[in-house]
């Protein structure tokens, strides 16, 4: 999904290739009308001006008129089209920009950013959202850069520091210290991603790199853009799926999988006496206590992969979480509810 600075400047380009093209074909045919079929002694400037003047004031050029029924055509269309380009394409055009600033009127556009060594994490979606968890567990400093003016409040609420803007543009970049940042998560869409590693990387050749992918098939383009590492949720989620295709008689409990360092894969369905049965789930504070990180949610038929952090947990509900040993069995416990 497109940023609205990034949909403003795109509207801006085609309405201003729009204008111009507007204006020479403009000129193109009332030159050829008026020396071809009137017979008027016209210059290509004088075909300029004539659809310049004709698109903003709807008016004629000095004393040459097309009087002809394809001149009168032409200078119709002119301005027909003229209309559509400038009255309607123009609103369209500058909707974004003027939506974006009136939704950010009054709300604070940066809180304090460390000072170096810290984690830029670049989104604060579901995956930006589960890093900033993981920061704050283990005490890492960090600043999320954001856009979107709802998660922009919510980060303000929860003092979480961030910078406000898009990522893309390298004065954002400046004012999460990114020169100074030891490492660097880009949690966007891949689009976004690919363009923010890029300007990231340009300012800081030293720190890591990881990249969160919506498509695998997009790794070798984030890759080129300097990501240092590109993880894709979904793939976890489609491993997931497969084994239990593969389980005969739908059976609900699959052995782990196992990750890169010590890091393991595990389904854990939730008993009615398990005291998560009923919970939002980001109310459970499930990293907190165990370590693990809930990826994924199976219910029934359905299966959540980076479920939403209000969704409810139910009895009969399999979690599927990713960690070490130790983390997993506390997890285990609880969600069996064993006493």
């Amino acid at each position: 999904m497109m940023a609205p600075l990034q949909i403003f400047k795109r509207r801006i380009v085609i309405l201003t290739i729009s204008i111009v093209l507007l204006i020479l074909s403009g000129s193109a045919a009332f030159y050829f009308v008026s020396t071809c079929i009137e017979g008027h002694d016209v210059t290509i400037l004088d075909s300029i001006a004539w659809t310049i003047i004709t698109i903003s004031t709807l008016g004629s050029y000095g004393a040459i008129e097309l009087t002809t029924s394809v001149g009168r055509f032409i200078t119709a269309s002119v301005v027909f089209v003229s209309i559509g380009v400038i009255f309607v394409g123009g609103p369209l055009s500058i909707a974004p920009w003027l939506e974006e600033k009136l939704k950010r009127a009054g709300l604070p556009k940066r809180a304090p950013t460390p000072s170096g060594g810290h984690v830029i994490v670049c989104g604060y979606g579901n995956v930006g959202r589960e890093v900033v968890e993981d920061l704050e567990l283990y005490g890492v400093p960090y600043v999320v850069i954001e856009s979107d003016p709802l998660l922009i409040t919510q980060l303000a609420r929860q003092r979480i520091p961030f910078v406000d803007g898009d990522p893309t543009i390298d004065s954002v970049l400046t004012d999460s210290n990114v020169a100074g940042a030891s490492a660097f998560v880009a949690a966007n869409g891949d689009e976004i991603n690919a363009f923010t590693i890029l300007s990231a990387r340009r300012l800081n050749r030293d720190m890591r790199i990881v990249a969160s992918l919506e498509d695998v098939g997009n790794a070798k383009v984030v890759r080129a853009a300097g990501a240092d590492k590109v993880i894709a949720p979904g793939s976890i989620a489609g491993n997931m799926l497969g084994q239990r295709t593969c389980k005969d008689h739908g059976v609900d409990i699959i052995g782990k999988i196992s990750l890169l360092d010590g890091m393991e894969l595990q389904q854990y369905p939730i008993s009615e006496k398990s005291p998560l049965a009923g919970k939002v789930l980001g109310d459970t504070k499930i990293k907190a206590f165990s370590g693990a990180t809930v990826v994924a949610i199976s219910r029934g038929g359905d299966f959540m992969v980076n479920p939403d952090p209000e969704e409810i947990i139910s009895a009969g509900d399999t979690l599927i979480a990713v960690g070490n040993d130790r983390q997993l069995d506390s997890l285990g416990h609880i969600s069996r509810g064993d006493s």
